[in-house]
Formats: C-alpha cells, sequence, structure tokens
C-alpha cells in the first residue's frame, strides 16, 4: 500500500493504488480486480438463471393460452394489468382478465408464439422483460405469422413468477 502525506502531515492512502469494496474493506489492485471477476461471473450466472425463468414463464404462458386453458389466470396477480395489441385490449384486475380470456378463447381461432430475443432485469422480487416473437393465428383460412412483441412485469411469489403487468404489440410498418 502506498502513503502520501498531504501539507498538514497527515497520511492518506493513494487513489490509485487502493480499491475499496463493501462496507470499507481496502484490497489491493489485483485482489479488487479479483473480487470484480468474481461478482462478474455471479452476475452472469444470476442473469442466466433469470433468463431461464422467465423463459419458463412465457413457455407457460404460450401453452395455456394455445390451448385456451382458464389455468392461465392463476399466472396472475389480483391486480395485474393485461394490454393486448387491439384498440380496446385492456383488463384491470383478474376478473377483467378472466373476462378478456374468456371472450378471446370463444372465437374459432387460437393463437401461439415462436419466442425469439429475450431480454430480462430484476431488482428484488420484481422482473421486467421484452422478448420479439412471432404469433402464429390459426383459424378457418390459412394459418398467418405475425411479428409481435410482448413485455411484462412478474413477481416472485414463493416460488412462483406471476404477471403484473402484459403487454403485447404488433409493431409498425410490417
Amino acid at each position: 500500500m502506498e502513503k502520501q502525506s498531504d501539507q498538514s502531515g497527515r497520511r492518506r492512502f493513494v487513489a490509485s493504488s487502493l480499491a475499496t469494496v463493501g462496507t470499507g474493506t481496502w484490497l489491493s489492485p489485483a485482489s479488487a480486480a479479483s473480487e470484480a471477476s468474481a461478482a462478474s461471473a455471479a452476475s452472469a450466472q444470476a442473469a442466466d438463471a433469470l433468463h431461464a425463468e422467465v423463459q419458463a414463464v412465457l413457455d407457460r404462458f404460450n401453452t395455456l393460452i394455445s390451448t385456451k386453458d382458464l389455468a392461465i389466470l392463476a399466472e396472475f396477480t389480483d391486480d395485474a394489468v393485461m394490454v393486448g395489441s387491439e384498440s380496446g385490449e385492456i383488463a384491470e384486475g383478474k376478473a377483467a382478465i378472466s373476462a378478456f380470456l374468456r371472450h378471446a378463447f370463444a372465437k374459432p381461432s387460437t393463437v401461439s408464439w415462436d419466442w425469439h430475443t429475450l431480454r430480462a432485469r430484476r431488482v428484488g422480487d420484481l422482473a421486467w422483460f421484452f422478448v420479439d416473437s412471432d404469433v402464429l393465428v390459426t383459424g378457418a383460412g390459412q394459418p398467418e405469422r405475425l411479428p409481435y412483441r410482448v413485455s411484462g412485469v412478474l413477481q416472485k411469489q414463493g416460488t412462483r413468477w406471476l404477471w403484473r403487468q402484459y403487454h403485447g404489440a404488433e409493431p409498425a410498418g410490417r
């Protein structure tokens, strides 16, 4: 460790030779780099785990929606918001989401998604994500594949991630 005296004669640490971590523990630059590398590896593992967990939520959502299974309602918090891509497709609260989905499930067509690029972040028990996808709409005519984007907010309750917000959008200019 390098120390220098200031004009008053007190010794001070040279900032370039030390780094602080945690609650003021002093480390050498090599030790700080090692700590940073370990933290970076842990951060990458956490990001990979979150990605896998959100992907599992999306896959379950896809399965339940494509099979028109009202068990999907258990995947939402009581005060969740669901916003579809069409005008007027806004449902606030589980009762409104139930009515919205019952109406959608009564139609002869079905929808499913092919998920592409997923981006997810987390703070505490909340996670938010964005995923590019294609939505496949099947019905009486030929199946139609359209670009589609989904963003959402999830909340961890126990071991499960529940939807707090779902938002689907069709990109403009397709």
